[in-house]
């Protein structure tokens, strides 16, 4: 099971020993003894006309709960994406097991009701005693009802009310990202960094017949392909799995063996162009699946809104910076290939994905520009980076990581001597972020030293980042002089 349906699992049995619940069970089990006791068994005899009457009854109270608790949803929901970013909604509604259970349930149960009452209820006469079957249809009818009003609709009440809440919203999408990752994982350590092949002028090349976000692109179909059809010398995804694509722009780039006739050669370029069509699908909307760069692109989105002046929620912008930083320290585990184009060791397919270095920029730079003057924003980044860094195990994440630590660093010293971060942070809380900063650039430069080799890149980077250390070494004893 994955992490997004255990703590969904989780949050649901909570949920169910809340007071309001016990109350509900509690009231249930003594309603159940005391019918019992009385009359030995829990059917309800009635004649065909009161059953007709309770099953209008159910049939308007089910539908009013429907259209009420719904209307009520999308407005609080409506409210959220305005705040935090258009795509909750969709994330909440059309992407939530739940509530898609929940919403059926309750259409289903009305669709029962119908049915009971026009092919079970109607043929018999409203004044004769209906039949033991009809009994049991009506009895199964009221007491399923009582269990959507009496645990699913509360229980479906205080879900959503949960589930608008800004930290619930984020840690959805951290868990979502999450299993993306773990996913994709398993491909990236069959992956090793290369070179795309040259372009030739004996390539071909299939180009989409549609537009939109490339939301999936099957890798086993294809490699199995490759097995099948040794004349195909190789395969080249040409677009990330997210990106958007227009009409008629190439999606693959294959080449066929030379030593093919050319009737072979015909046939198999037109095999191979008809089953790579197959193998990509396009939609309207980015998703989850083999994209970990969207959710990280949509936390980041929420933290945005939360710094705006219109909003100015840091706390909000601290969290979603608390979960941008494990899915940063989880790409680091799982050992994310650092290449823009990856192939599959000892296959000829050649993947284009979204690199590490992306990955973080996208995490890091938008944040850390618009709180660039905020304290606990600043701080945090700082320490989220230091934490990354004492986890990292590969040299070019540790190069990136520095990277991105060496122009914040720049960006906070160059705002320091133009005195334009003074009037936002008192004097203390510059020397703390001075020391904080200072403390990340010294964990990196003792990372290095882990390995025993550098690239040029890596030299040049190490020198900058222990210049910047030593700077701001000197500033944090000269504020706190």
């Amino acid at each position: 099971m994955s992490l997004k349906y255990r703590e969904l699992k989780r949050e649901a049995l909570h949920l169910l020993r809340g007071p309001s619940f016990v109350m509900i069970f509690l009231l249930t089990s003594i309603a159940a003894a005391v019918v019992y006791t009385m009359r030995g068994t829990f059917l309800i005899y009635a004649t065909v006309q009161v059953f007709h009457d309770m099953m209008n009854l159910l049939i308007g109270l089910l539908a009013g709960i429907v259209v009420t608790t719904y209307s009520i949803t999308i407005v609080a929901l409506q409210l959220t994406s305005t705040q935090f970013s258009p795509r909750v909604i969709r994330h909440l509604l059309s992407q939530d097991l739940y509530t898609q259970i929940t919403l059926g349930s309750f259409l289903s149960w009305i669709i029962f009701c119908l049915i009971i009452k026009f092919w079970i209820l109607s043929p018999l006469p409203f004044d004769a005693p209906p039949g033991y079957t009809a009994i049991l249809w009506v009895n199964a009818a009221i007491y399923g009802a009582f269990f959507l009003l009496a645990v699913l609709l509360p229980h479906f009440i205080l879900t959503i009310a949960q589930n608008i809440n800004a930290a619930h919203i984020i840690r959805k999408i951290a868990l979502h990202t999450l299993d993306v990752v773990a996913e994709e994982a398993q491909a990236w350590e069959q992956m090793e960094k290369a070179e795309a092949p040259a372009a030739s002028e004996n390539d071909c090349y299939v180009k989409s017949k549609r537009f939109g976000y490339i939301q999936e692109i099957d890798h086993e179909a294809i490699r199995h392909w490759l097995r099948r059809h040794p004349g195909v010398l190789f395969v080249e995804q040409s677009r990330s799995v997210g990106a958007f694509l227009t009409a008629g722009a190439p999606i693959f780039r294959f080449r066929l063996s030379a030593t093919l006739a050319e009737a072979q050669r015909h046939q198999l370029m037109q095999k191979t162009g008809h089953f790579l069509q197959r193998c990509y699908s396009v939609g309207q909307f980015r998703s989850f699946r083999q994209d970990v760069h969207f959710g990280i692109r949509q936390i980041v989105d929420i933290a945005i809104r939360a710094i705006s002046p219109a909003v100015n929620d840091p706390t909000t912008a601290i969290n979603c910076l608390d979960y941008l930083g494990q899915l940063v320290l989880s790409l680091t585990e799982y050992r994310m290939p650092t290449g823009r184009v990856n192939r599959y060791r000892n296959e000829p397919l050649y993947v284009r994905t979204v690199t590490f270095d992306q990955i973080v920029n996208q995490a890091f730079d938008q944040i850390y520009h618009f709180g660039r003057h905020d304290y606990a924003v600043l701080s945090r980044t700082f320490s989220l980076l230091n934490t990354c860094v004492r986890a990292v195990s590969k040299q070019e994440h540790l190069y990136v990581l520095g990277d991105e630590i060496g122009e914040f660093v720049e960006d906070l010293l160059r705002q320091i001597e133009m005195e334009t971060i003074q009037a936002h942070v008192s004097q203390v809380q510059l020397a703390r972020l001075a020391g904080i900063a200072r403390r990340t650039c010294d964990d990196w430069l003792a990372k290095t030293e882990e390995f025993a080799e550098m690239g040029n890149k890596m030299r040049l980077l190490h020198e900058k980042i222990q210049n910047d250390s030593r700077r701001l070494q000197a500033l944090h004893d000269a504020l706190n002089s």
